[in-house]
Order: structure tokens, then sequence, then C-alpha cells
């Protein structure tokens, strides 16, 4: 098999992380593997600039044949399987296999066989989206969607400290544990904050 293959240690952040970005209509993502780790990263007309990262040092178990593998995922069915894994035994860590044919989530544990499979393809064109921040007066105004809003839900639920950072592309949200994070560059046309 040439792929990837990891055991990721709290399925759990990572299926609430999928389920904040799929409620704003996000079907699908970029998932990334390299040797340093792997990233799910979500592009949508730059709107929604959202990502997933996991580093290797955080799952229990990494392996990758390939030098980088890139495919793209649908998101839902992603999140249904690692769903099944942890109703088949809770917190018990989830195999992800990612190969040119799809992604396998799946649990071998003494008691529990579960396992589910997920399409992936790896042709599609990728939007590059820039967006540039507009200064006035020494102030920058910063668009956020409601993915924002869904980011700092989560972080207080995980008990941890959110950092927003401006660049150039927007916005900077970052929030996570110790099984990887979340970050989002984030920029739309509702609620407008400004920094001075």
């Amino acid at each position: 098999m040439r792929g990837l293959r990891c055991t990721i240690a709290q399925p759990r952040l990572l299926v609430n992380v999928l389920t904040a970005i799929s409620f704003k209509g996000v079907s699908e993502m970029e998932v990334c593997a390299d040797g340093e780790g792997i990233k799910m990263a979500v592009d949508k007309s730059a709107i929604i600039q959202a990502e997933v990262y996991m580093p290797r040092k955080d799952l229990l178990m990494y392996e990758l044949s390939v030098e980088k593998l890139v495919c793209w995922v649908s998101i839902t069915p992603l999140i249904e399987a690692f769903r099944l894994m942890m109703a088949a035994s809770l917190e018990t860590p989830a195999d992800l296999i990612l190969t040119r044919d799809g992604v396998e989530v799946k649990c071998e544990q003494e008691d529990v066989q579960a396992k589910c499979e997920v399409p992936a393809h790896f042709h599609r064109d990728r939007h590059e989206s820039l967006g540039l921040l507009s200064e006035s007066n020494g102030q920058y105004t910063i668009m956020l969607s409601s993915i924002a809003k869904e980011l700092f839900a989560e972080a207080e639920q995980w008990g941890e400290t959110v950092d927003v950072t401006l660049n150039e592309r927007g916005v900077r949200i970052r929030a996570g544990g110790e099984a990887g994070y979340y970050e989002g560059n984030v920029m739309s046309e509702s609620d407008a904050i400004k920094h001075s």
C-alpha cells in the first residue's frame, strides 16, 4: 500500500472540528500528508479558509509510504466514519488509512472490530485566495464569518485559549489541544471588527 496510515489519539477533537466546518456548507476538504504530519484544509472561494493540523509527534502511530500525499475527501462521510468508531469504542484511538482509493477509518481492539471507507479523489482546481485587509487611519477592518464563532465556542468547551492575529490574508484564529489544532484565515461580508 502506498499512502498514509496513522492512529489518531483523540478522534472526538477531530470530529468536533470537522462538524463545525461542515455546518458552514463545506462539503469537501483537501487532505495533505507529508513527513511532518497531516493537514486537512478548506478553501471556499476566500470566504472560509480553515485548517486542521495533526503533527506527527501527536499521533500514536504514523506511516507515510510516499513523500507527500494530497487528495480531496468528502467531509460528512468522514465525520460519520469517526462517529461509528467512537460509538463502537468511545474514546479508543482510531486508525486513519489514506490511499489513492480513498480513506479508511477503523478501530481494531480485542472486543471491537469496526471499519468504514470514504471515497477520495485527486484532481480538482483549487481557488488561490489572497484576500487583503483594508487599512484606514491606522486601523484594519477584518470581516469574520460565522465559522469563527464556532471556533470560539469549541475552544471554550476545550478550555483552551484562542490566539487571534492579523496577516495579509485576513485574521488568523488558532485553538487546539494536545492532539493538534484548528486554524483559519477567515473573511466574509458580516461581523466586521476593527483592530488598531
